[in-house]
């Protein structure tokens, strides 16, 4: 009887420890159960959270992209303005040099003009002396060449002392 009994308080503290296991389980798998609660709301709570940074960071990135085209825009038309400006500006000293220029071209041509017409009247009045004193020399030459000539035919006959005529000796 003795391992009878034995055997029944074996049995019976294998009930009560297999009792106490399931309930060991049981609160190890509620607890379980709790804490797979507690994280998925932790897991939750950080994707609702993430959800909101990326939304946060979305939206001040748009407003960034947003006021960085807002300054290029706004320095696309101030240097097209500036430009604009400038090329104003150029076009308006082109102008004036051209117009300068212009003026200095007709203020030349008329100096050279007025010039020619001077040289033209010189050259036309130094053309009439040249001319004149041309016929002058001519005349003088004509002169001079039939002195010469009665000259030589009143010597022709006369005889030096060296020898010869006077026309031979000295022409």
């Amino acid at each position: 009887m003795k391992v009878k009994n034995c055997i029944e308080e074996l049995k019976t503290a294998t009930r009560e420890g297999i009792n106490h296991l399931d309930t060991n389980i049981k609160g190890v798998q509620e607890g379980l159960e709790g804490m797979s609660h507690m994280v998925e709301d932790k897991v939750q709570s950080l994707e609702t959270t993430i959800q909101e940074e990326t939304r946060v960071i979305k939206e001040e990135l748009e407003t960034t992209t947003q006021e960085i085209r807002e300054g290029t825009d706004r320095l696309d038309r101030g240097v097209k303005e500036r430009t604009d400006m400038v090329e104003r500006a150029v076009r308006e000293q082109a102008k004036d040099i051209k117009d300068q220029l212009r003026e200095k071209l007709q203020d030349t041509t008329r100096e050279v003009q007025g010039g020619l017409g001077r040289l033209e009247e010189g050259l036309g009045t130094t053309r009439d002396v040249i001319t004149e004193k041309v016929q002058c020399l001519q005349t003088s030459v004509d002169k001079l060449v039939n002195l010469m000539e009665t000259l030589s035919s009143s010597v022709a006959g006369f005889q030096s002392p060296r020898g010869g005529t006077f026309y031979q000796i000295y022409c």
